[in-house]
């Protein structure tokens, strides 16, 4: 009995860390929501991801895509593009799918000499509107005249040149209809063709050191540069996410201290009722055996969820479970005589006189500092491990028995959950 006493404890201690675990990472997303940290470490692993000499320019661009802006809030939508800089960080998506920066970001490279994708829109117009009373000579001006106004340097200057000797490849003694056949040849790998001319044009910077080797690694394949842009992208969003973390640590420690305070947690208190209370500790697993079972695995809750139903569900959950947990008012019943000067709520003001108060909140930190600072550090390792730890420990003890307990029939044993699992997954 001994044996699975120990391991009831442990669930109920578990599942105690778990529920606060879970009150910290509520809180955390909405502190995360209102200073808008993953939209501002996203833009600014985007602009770190773009590194070059324009690279705030280029994030504006792709910020304000349709395709980018309808992954934004709704105040960011239809904002123009010079303000973009400005607008992505507070009012930017918080997640951007690897295939629409992808995607878009081919496009707003596509967009970055105007004059050189109307002209090669115009060179498709021009073969398809060419009538059959015309010359292959006509037709060989009429390519020309559509690039004659591009400069001479950058995508445009390449495009020029390029159709330039397309026309001189394509004698005047050949019929239109086979001259129309080489030209439509080499328009119709002119879109792949104006992005390769756009990335090797681009000022010398990382962002096309890094293009031209993904280029070079599809194999000018443009499918598969979009897959290597992808990849690409990811990589960076690991790196992002660490930024987030990194940043959302230290406030998930002081939560940590500070929830564990106001609500009084004491793991010490806990472990001692669970431990001298059978019944407490049987209708304590039991809740913590439901919740196991009925609740996604940390990180898995829908994304319509709102934090702070999050937060007062999981503070009735708490409760429930009629545990020494949180304070009592000057004159209600402590969960015990023991603890009863120092589960007494001394209040934030003093009452009286001020050494008293002082005195008073010095005796009760006392009394509570080791139970405190073991909930506090054991509430900051987050909901995900204690989640893990709570499914193993259950399975443990609902696969094992002490040697006084009398053998039961065989029962299947349900497999814990990895963090991030959804159940049934």
């Amino acid at each position: 009995m001994f044996g699975s006493m120990v391991l009831e404890v442990a669930i109920g201690i578990i599942f105690v860390y778990l529920l606060l675990s879970l009150i910290i990472t509520a809180i955390t997303e909405l502190v995360s929501g209102w200073r808008k940290w993953r939209a501002q470490n996203l833009w600014a692993g985007v602009r770190n991801l773009l590194d070059s000499g324009q690279a705030a320019e280029w994030a504006a661009k792709l910020y304000d895509h349709p395709l980018i802006q309808g992954l934004s809030p709704a105040q960011k939508q239809n904002k123009p593009a010079a303000a973009a800089d400005k607008a992505a960080k507070p009012n930017g998506p918080s997640y951007i799918p690897s295939r629409t920066f992808a995607v878009t970001l081919l496009e707003v490279l596509k967009d970055s000499d105007p004059a050189g994708k109307l002209a090669v829109q115009a060179l498709n117009r021009a073969v398809d509107a060419a009538p059959d009373t015309a010359s292959t000579a006509d037709l060989k001006g009429w390519l020309l005249n559509e690039v004659k106004g591009l400069g001479d340097e950058g995508a445009g200057g390449a495009l020029k040149r390029d159709v330039k000797a397309l026309t001189d490849r394509i004698p005047d003694t050949v019929s239109l209809a086979d001259a129309k056949k080489a030209a439509a040849a080499y328009l119709g790998k002119l879109p792949d063709r104006w992005l390769q001319m756009t990335i090797e044009n681009l000022p010398d910077s990382k962002l096309k050191k890094s293009l031209d080797a993904l280029l070079d690694e599809s194999h000018r394949d443009l499918e598969s540069f979009k897959k290597h842009i992808e990849v690409w992208f990811n990589n960076s969003m690991e790196r992002v996410s660490g930024w987030y973390k990194r940043k959302t640590q230290l406030v998930q420690v002081l939560l940590a201290v500070a929830v564990t305070v106001v609500i009084n947690v004491d793991s010490v208190l806990v472990v001692n009722a669970l431990s001298q209370n059978q019944a407490l500790r049987d209708a304590v697993v039991a809740q913590a055996q439901t919740f196991a079972k009925t609740q996604p695995a940390p990180g898995t809750a829908q994304p319509d969820t709102k934090a702070t139903n999050t937060i007062e569900q999981l503070s009735t959950q708490l409760s429930r479970l009629d545990l020494p947990v949180g304070w009592v008012l000057p004159g209600q019943r402590a969960y015990s005589q023991d603890d009863q000067d120092f589960r007494v709520w001394p209040g934030w003001w003093p009452h009286g006189r001020f050494q008293d108060w002082l005195i008073f909140w010095w005796q009760t930190a006392r009394f509570h500092f080791l139970g405190w600072l073991l909930t506090a550090f054991a509430i900051s390792l987050g909901a995900p491990f204690w989640f893990d730890m709570l499914n193993k420990v259950i399975n443990i003890r609902a696969s094992g028995r002490a040697p006084e307990e009398q053998p039961k029939s065989p029962q299947k044993v349900p497999q814990p959950l990895e963090p991030g699992q959804a159940p049934g997954s």
